[in-house]
């Protein structure tokens, strides 16, 4: 049997090595899951800023801006914090693959991805110039550190995707940091296409820009709005009440605050129009209600299913009927209202996917 000393410091960690399981994983617990979404909230918050001082002309053609100092500032923070995380527990005695808690591994290898980008992004700037506009959300440089992003942005919901359902605490107690994570990842969808947000781009639907009025290309850009945000947040709902009972309230909340955000990122106060914001917030608190009257789950999946199909259709339908209560909009009835049931029809095919009918035996 070993001989185990206490008397140095290089024994101590002799001796913690020894207690450490092969092929286990340190404990983060819920105040490092808080302590890694505030420092993802931070970046969260950079990007936002970074998106609003865009659509206000307040960046020169430089990479070097204050709004990139905060966005690259998170990234920063979170990378220190895992580094550090990482350092300690290899010290410990655990595997370099394991040395973060369940689910943080892939955030580690988000900040790499997302600084090298930064460096991919420069030089992108300096070979082909600045984009403008839309070309800034697909430029492959920008869609790098997307990707980057999503990869640390999802370790909060990855931790407690893979946490035992005997650790699970319900309640916003033991359920904050995930919500607020759904949020963020969310956030990120959304700001990668705010080309097709319809709640900051309601103005659009009552004067169109003249360029687009009475074509066939407002139209489609309308339809094509509706599609990839209810693709986008009933991806993310059903997703979620897959694997948590989320609490009370926590629906309202994505949706509201993120039409907060991107209703503040895209405020133009020439045109401006509030009834979108107005429409985001209580389609939010719409969408809880009827979560919680039908109580979806994979083990309902009529429920469930009704509540995909309801959900992207009320919103819309919210939205139409307060701009039309402001005066009117530019579609048809047959135009808003066939683009509600589409939505829904989008959410139903996701809720095939996301809990598919049993195949018969044999």
């Amino acid at each position: 049997m070993a001989e185990i000393s206490t008397s140095g410091s290089s024994d101590s960690h002799a001796s913690s090595k020894m207690r450490v399981k092969p092929g286990s994983y340190p404990i983060g617990g819920l105040w490092f899951d808080r302590l890694a979404t505030s420092l993802c909230l931070w970046f969260v918050l950079g990007l936002f800023l970074d998106g609003w001082a865009h659509n206000h002309g307040k960046v020169d053609d430089t990479f070097f801006t204050p709004w990139h100092a905060v966005l690259y500032s998170g990234v920063l923070a979170i990378a220190l914090h895992l580094i550090i995380t990482q350092y300690r527990n290899i010290l410990r005695g655990f595997a370099w693959r394991q040395s973060l808690p369940k689910g943080y591994f892939l955030s580690l290898i988000g900040v790499g991805v997302f600084f090298i980008g930064g460096g991919i992004d420069f030089g992108w700037h300096s070979l082909f110039g600045f984009e403008a506009d839309v070309e800034a959300l697909l430029s492959p440089a920008h869609l790098f550190l997307a990707a980057g992003a999503f990869l640390f942005l999802g370790g909060p919901v990855r931790a407690a995707w893979q946490r035992p359902h005997t650790q699970e605490k319900n309640g916003w107690s033991g359920q904050l940091s995930l919500v607020v994570g759904l949020l963020l990842i969310f956030s990120l969808f959304t700001f990668f296409t705010q080309y097709g947000h319809p709640f900051s781009n309601a103005r659009n639907m009552v004067s169109p820009p003249s360029y687009i009025r009475g074509t066939d290309y407002f139209d489609v850009s309308g339809i094509a709005s509706v599609i990839i945000f209810s693709a986008l947040l009933m991806g993310l709902i059903l997703l979620a009440i897959h694997r948590w009972v989320l609490p009370m309230g926590s629906l309202a909340l994505i949706l509201g605050l993120n039409t907060l955000l991107m209703f503040w990122m895209r405020y133009n106060p020439s045109t401006p129009h509030t009834l979108g914001l107005i429409a985001g917030i209580l389609g939010g608190i719409m969408t809880e209600v009827l979560f919680r009257r039908l109580r979806p789950s994979p083990s309902t999946p009529e429920r469930l299913r009704v509540f995909a199909f309801l959900t992207p259709t009320l919103i819309f339908l919210c939205l139409f009927l307060l701009l039309l209560s402001a005066g009117g909009i530019a579609w048809s009835i047959h135009m808003w209202l066939g683009v509600s049931f589409l939505g829904g029809v989008v959410g139903l095919f996701l809720s095939y996917l996301s809990v598919p009918p049993r195949i018969p035996e044999g």
